[in-house]
């Protein structure tokens, strides 16, 4: 019997004997099966947008961890960063044919043709969920390309607290896919310029309002306290639940491939274990 966490599936006998076809059936199936467990296992990606000057950066940090990330490098030369984590620190720079270019000093930028930076720190937080911080002039729907087919993303929109929700952010999220949009974020950033009380709660009502067809979650950003979370704590439970959502649905779909790949090979279990 073979074992990891998760399913457990009972090795069947040698090939020997089986025709290329069933072979082939069973190299299949475990290729499937395989490929869920890593999807599913993948930290979710935080892609965080909004218009210039909205708190993106400020809230990356947040979620993060602390002031890590090398906004100087990022504004100046307009990239998208992914922030993962890493068991060391390092920086490198992504192109369009996805080669990876080590970056030692901001000497190294600007070069040709970079899709992205990748910072790499030894953030714990991290390994719960990588955090992009989106240029704003980078379309949505290349930011979403940058990850590999299959990545849990969550969109998180920063919107100023003194000026929520313009007409003009409004537009720029409808363009987002509405595939992203169930799982997506809002955050109101600033929200400390509000000082009233009764203000904010007036303004939590109308976002609320405005918005409830477009975000599944709504957070202040960076001070406040959201319920009895800061919101980067609001960020990881979200992001935890549409995980475990999301290996629960793989740990289906690889059990179905087990069961018809054993209805195909007659009594013979597939010698596949799905541990997702």
């Amino acid at each position: 019997m073979s074992k990891r966490s998760g399913h457990v599936i009972t090795n069947g006998s040698d090939d020997g004997g089986q025709s290329p076809s069933l072979s082939r059936i069973r190299d299949d199936a475990q290729r499937a099966c395989e490929m869920l467990r890593e999807i599913a296992n993948r930290p979710p990606r935080i892609v965080i947008f909004g218009e210039a000057n909205s708190g993106k950066t400020t809230l990356a940090n947040r979620l993060i961890g602390g002031d890590l990330l090398p906004a100087s490098l990022t504004s100046r030369d307009s990239y998208p960063t992914l922030v993962r984590y890493s068991p060391v620190v390092d920086l490198v720079a992504v192109d369009r044919s996805g080669r990876r270019i080590p970056i030692r000093s901001e000497a190294d930028l600007p070069l040709p043709d970079i899709a992205r930076l990748e910072v790499g720190l030894p953030q714990p937080r991290l390994r719960k969920y990588e955090v992009l911080d989106a240029h704003h002039q980078t379309p949505a729907a290349d930011l979403f390309a940058l990850a590999k087919p299959g990545t849990l993303q969550i969109p998180i929109w920063c919107t100023v607290a003194t000026q929520a929700w313009k007409l003009t952010e409004q537009q720029a999220w409808l363009e987002l896919a509405r595939d992203y949009r169930h799982r997506a974020m809002l955050a109101l950033t600033c929200s400390d310029r509000i000082a009233e009380s009764g203000d904010r709660k007036k303004l939590l009502e109308r976002l609320s309002r405005e918005t409830q067809h477009e975000f599944s979650a709504l957070a202040l950003a960076p001070t406040p306290w959201v319920g009895t979370a800061l919101i980067e704590d609001t960020v990881t439970a979200h992001a935890t639940r549409l995980s475990e959502r999301r290996r629960m649905v793989a740990g289906r779909l690889a059990r179905r491939i087990i069961r018809l790949g054993n209805m195909a090979l007659g009594n013979a279990d597939l010698p596949l274990m799905a541990a997702i």
